[in-house]
Order: structure tokens, then C-alpha cells, then sequence
């Protein structure tokens, strides 16, 4: 199967997407890990068959033996075919950009590919259509074809998110070349 995983920082949506995608009902909440475990559950995309997995949320300066603990949760990600990164587009700019950029940050230590990524901007329902484009030209997103505003809610624009979806998993995930790591070569700068 191919699979997807939900990202974004914590209170995002990711668990409300989930449950709108799988019909299910996981408990979803604002407070701090809601969920704390990886759940993953069989979709169909546009008559593809796929997993899909609700990770756990990203949070600013977690402490180090938390990130330890969410380490191999977070892994998965590297592994995935579509990254879906939840963003809460009716935060406030401030927390928007601090959040997004946790989130990227997180992403790119991981080693996350760029070109695997779908940036939905949910909550979309909840401000203007104008707000939504002015958001995503604050997180630079303009010159990707890789976001789109969602509502989980509502279901706004999900169909549109399963088509791109389709499209990244339609596109060959390139192979790269694994070299080992030479003895003391990670102490070089």
C-alpha cells in the first residue's frame, strides 16, 4: 500500500482530517497530545487504496527526553509517500508563522522530502478567502502547488486535497543512494 501521514503542530486539525477522510471517530481536543500514538487505517483516494496515519503534533521547545519519546513516532514520517502538513490557518500571523516554521524545522531534521509534501491550511472556514491567500504568502507558499485551504468540518476543498494527493502518489518516489557513514565521519564539520 502507499501510505500518508498527518503532520503539523499540535491542535491543528490533523485528527479531525483523519476522522473526516476514515469516517472513524477519535477523540480530538485543544489540549496538548490528544494523541499520543500513531493511528493508521485503510482510505480510498480516487479508487486507490491507501494507508493513512494520524501522527502526533508538533510543539515548540519540547523537552529532550519528550523528543526522544516521539522520535520513532516521528520517524515514520521519512518513510511515508505524502506528508499532509495540517497548518490552523485561523491562528493569529505570530503563532501561524512560529507553528509553521516548528513544523518545517521538524520536517527537515527528519530528512522529509519537499516534493512529498501537501501543505492543507484547515480551518479555512472559519476566515476569509482573501485572509487564506495572504496567510499563505506569509508561509511562502505561493509559488508551491502544494497547499490548499481545507475545512476538516465542512469538508471544503477535500476532494481537491485527494486529488493532489493522487498526483504526488502518481509521481515515482526517487530512490536515494544510501552510503555508509565512514567511521568518525560524523564528527567532520
Amino acid at each position: 500500500f502507499k501510505t500518508i501521514s498527518l503532520a503539523g503542530y499540535t491542535s491543528a486539525g490533523k485528527t479531525t482530517l483523519f476522522n473526516y477522510l476514515t469516517g472513524e471517530e477519535h477523540q480530538e481536543g485543544k489540549e496538548l497530545f490528544t494523541t499520543l500514538s500513531t493511528t493508521t487505517r485503510k482510505i480510498t483516494i480516487n479508487h486507490q487504496e491507501v494507508l493513512i496515519s494520524d501522527t502526533v503534533g508538533f510543539i515548540s521547545k519540547l523537552p529532550a527526553y519528550m523528543i526522544e519519546a516521539f522520535k520513532s513516532t516521528l520517524e515514520e514520517l521519512t518513510y511515508t509517500d505524502v506528508v499532509i502538513v495540517v497548518v490552523d490557518a485561523s491562528d493569529p500571523d505570530f503563532d501561524l508563522k512560529k507553528k509553521f516554521h516548528s513544523c518545517i524545522s521538524t520536517l527537515n531534521g527528519l530528512g522529509v522530502e519537499r516534493d512529498r509534501i501537501i501543505f492543507a491550511l484547515n480551518k479555512s472556514d472559519l476566515i476569509a478567502p482573501d485572509e487564506i491567500e495572504q496567510k499563505a504568502k506569509q508561509l511562502k507558499l505561493e509559488d508551491t502547488k502544494k497547499w490548499i485551504p481545507i475545512s476538516s468540518i465542512t469538508g471544503q476543498n477535500i476532494l481537491k486535497l485527494k486529488d493532489l494527493i493522487e498526483k504526488i502518489l502518481e509521481t515515482p518516489k526517487p530512490v536515494a543512494e544510501k552510503k555508509p557513514v565512514e567511521f568518525g565521519a560524523i564528527y567532520e564539520n
